[in-house]
């Protein structure tokens, strides 16, 4: 009977410390899961939602000081850098869309100057052809005024020799007027 009593006693004291034993496996089963678990879960959906390209999702902010607040500040470091990465990819794509905008209107500007030089250019032949055309009708006059120099100074010659000539009859008219003279004084 004592045994048997003693044996009860004892098998109650080990159920009372299983109960004592499990009570306290429950919990920090619950502590566990509140204060690891769920924050885990949390950081783990902020994650997936940021890799999704979810850049407002709630990464939370704890004032925990353990591991699981260090996992909070890398995460809302990460969804920082997502947002500015974000912020420099659009300014990149305006600065693209205003470099191209920027070239053609550059190659707008080069069309519009090809096309006016071009004019110019041809204004310019032509207006070098009737240079060459004037130049060659003052070439012909030219040609034509020395042949025409070339008369009057065959002309001139003449003239000159005959000048020369009635030169000299004036001077033997004169010598003779002279010696008439002298013959009728």
């Amino acid at each position: 009977a004592a045994l048997h009593s003693e044996a009860f006693r004892s098998l109650g004291v080990q159920l009372s410390l299983l109960a004592i034993a499990l009570a306290v496996m429950v919990g920090s089963m619950l502590v566990i899961g509140r204060r690891v678990i769920r924050p885990l879960h949390a950081i783990r959906d902020a994650m997936v939602k940021l890799a999704g390209g979810d850049l407002d999702v709630d990464v939370g902010t704890s004032a925990r000081h353990d591991e699981i607040g260090a996992l909070f500040g890398t995460l809302a470091t990460f969804k920082d850098n997502a947002i500015e990465k974000q912020r420099i990819e659009e300014e990149q794509k305006q600065r693209h869309v205003d470099a191209v905008k920027r070239q053609e209107e550059i190659e707008l500007s080069i069309k519009a100057f090809e096309k006016e030089v071009g004019g110019a250019l041809q204004a310019l032949d032509k207006a070098s052809s009737n240079m060459r055309d004037v130049s060659q009708e003052i070439a012909g006059a030219a040609n034509q005024g020395d042949r025409q120099v070339k008369v009057v100074v065959g002309a001139a010659a003449e003239a000159s020799k005959h000048v020369d000539v009635v030169a000299g009859s004036a001077e033997e008219l004169s010598a003779a007027s002279n010696e008439i003279s002298g013959q009728v004084t």
